[in-house]
């Protein structure tokens, strides 16, 4: 029923850096980016619910300073950040990356296929209800303070990434399994004072407390860091992805 009633669409191919205020819209879906595109100039790149876009390999979406991505979907209409190769797999793209960015957002997204699938630096951004899958890092927050609620953070082979010592996400609700190097990995605290990471209220694959811990990974030059995972959920809180799922939403 989605596929029957979505309107023709056009692909864009996207090859020049956007340096005023724009809009992608899904008339103009698939965007297809052929090589790393900036967003400068204090601009705002805007990605409409339904909106799917694709990187050439190697390919990365990234801010300058004072620059931002809002990518609000809605639960029917998820905004797709993929590979654009017709066997998609992992480090096919670089991924999304904001940098200093004031006003970027992300809801309703699905990020998967990237090196980095999304990336955040020096900003503070709300992501919510997203997918990232299928990457070496699902969410890397470097210097960043990122509100992570509500995503399905699985597949990938690291989860939520976590580099000091200016860097606290607050990650509630979100779906934290099946990263085989880590859940969770935190570096870069060698100094005081100590940070407090707030994990609560995530779902780690485990109702098992051991378990749980041995997920998450503190390198050990991170003296001043830790973790706070209790209490944890005792069941999957966001609906887990899976590439029919994902794929179904796309169709057109």
């Amino acid at each position: 029923m989605l596929a029957m009633a979505a309107p023709a669409l056009a692909q864009t191919d996207v090859t020049a850096n956007i340096d005023t205020n724009t809009t992608w819209d899904l008339a103009g879906s698939p965007y297809i980016l052929q090589g790393d595109i900036y967003v400068t100039s204090g601009s705002i790149l805007t990605i409409d619910p339904g909106v799917v876009v694709e990187f050439d390999s190697g390919a990365k979406l990234k801010t300058d300073a004072g620059c931002s991505i809002v990518a609000d979907g809605t639960v029917g209409n998820r905004i797709l950040f993929t590979s654009n190769s017709g066997t998609p797999a992992t480090y096919d793209w670089y991924g999304v990356h904001i940098d200093q960015s004031p006003a970027s957002s992300f809801s309703y997204c699905v990020f998967e296929y990237a090196q980095f699938n999304l990336s955040i630096s020096q900003s503070d951004p709300t992501v919510s209800h997203c997918t990232s899958r299928i990457s070496m890092y699902g969410i890397t927050c470097e210097g960043a303070s990122p509100q992570i609620e509500s995503c399905d953070i699985t597949q990938n082979m690291n989860g939520v990434v976590i580099y000091g010592p200016d860097s606290a996400p607050v990650v509630h609700n979100c779906n934290l399994y099946d990263n085989p190097s880590g859940n969770m990995y935190v570096s870069a605290y060698p100094n005081p004072p100590m940070v407090i990471i707030d994990a609560e209220n995530n779902w780690w694959g485990t109702d098992v407390d051991a378990e749980i811990a041995n997920s998450i990974v503190i390198h050990w030059m991170s003296t001043y860091v830790q973790v706070d995972y209790d209490p944890w959920l005792h069941e999957v809180p966001v609906e887990a992805s899976s590439w029919g799922r994902v794929k179904a939403l796309f169709m057109r």
